[in-house]
């Protein structure tokens, strides 16, 4: 079995829990999900939980991580894993 070679610890994300409503999107959200990929993730959340943080700027405004966001808003989810973009 291989090793996994991990990134210097110095350079991990900072895995912050928000509130989710200080988590929004932006206004002139470009994408669009389908029905079925709402559905698909909010299976899998209530499964699983959410195991990827999403991205959001120092503001709370969402870079990534629309879907997952809007899926555990619809399941009652008060919490939500972030990582804060420096950029």
């Amino acid at each position: 079995m291989r090793n996994l070679k991990l990134p210097n610890s110095g350079n991990l994300p900072n895995i912050k829990t928000w509130a989710i409503d200080d988590v929004r999107p932006r206004h002139n959200y470009p994408k669009q999900y389908s029905a079925r990929m709402h559905q698909q993730m909010r299976l899998t959340l209530r499964r699983y939980g959410q195991f990827m943080p999403v991205i959001v700027d120092h503001k709370g405004f969402l870079i990534d991580g629309y879907l997952t966001w809007r899926a555990l808003k619809k399941l009652g989810f008060d919490k939500i894993l972030v990582v804060v973009s420096k950029s």
